[in-house]
This record gives C-alpha cells, structure tokens and sequence, in this order.
C-alpha cells in the first residue's frame, strides 16, 4: 500500500490506499476521484507501518480493501462506515474532541 503522512500542529492527516489504486480515476453517482501519486503515493508502506500511521492520524482518507480492513481491524470505525466508489471501499476517520 502508499501512504502520505501530513503532520501540522493541528491534526495528523494520513492518506492511504490500496497498491493497485495509485494513478487510478473513479467515477460514481457525479463524483468524480483521482487517487493521485502526489496526495496518495509519498511512500511504499508495510501494512504493520500503516497501521502504526493510522493509530497517529486524527484524519485518515482511505481506499482499497486491504488499507480500509487496517482501520477495521483496529476499531477506528465499523465496516458499516465503509462506503465504495465505483466499487472500491473509501473510508474518512476524523478523530473530534
């Protein structure tokens, strides 16, 4: 999987997606998403690395079936939030408080 870790003094934003979706376009019901190299693509991650990087991250956008079941896994949302975009699994995690 890439990844792309953004740290600031507010929030750690992980970008995370699946290998085979980097450069990839999905299109569904209007909305139209680029999983772009630049946004996506910083670094080749191990899933134990991302999974370590999610556990940091106050915000996650994630795609792909294997980087998606990472956050599942580590009881950062339910499968039930899992949503698919031209049948690839999305997940947004925002941590609030």
């Amino acid at each position: 999987m890439y990844t792309k870790l953004v740290e600031t003094r507010e929030a750690v934003i992980l970008f995370c997606c699946d290998d085979e979706l980097l450069g990839k376009k999905l299109v569904s019901k209007g909305i139209e998403i680029e999983i772009k190299k630049e946004t996506y693509g910083q670094k080749k991650t191990s899933e134990k690395e991302a999974a370590e990087m999610l556990k940091r991250a106050t915000t996650a956008n994630i795609f792909g079936e294997k980087s998606v079941q990472i956050a599942v896994k580590l009881g950062l949302s339910s499968a039930k939030n899992v949503k698919k975009i031209q049948g690839v699994p999305h997940l947004q995690i925002y941590a609030i408080g």
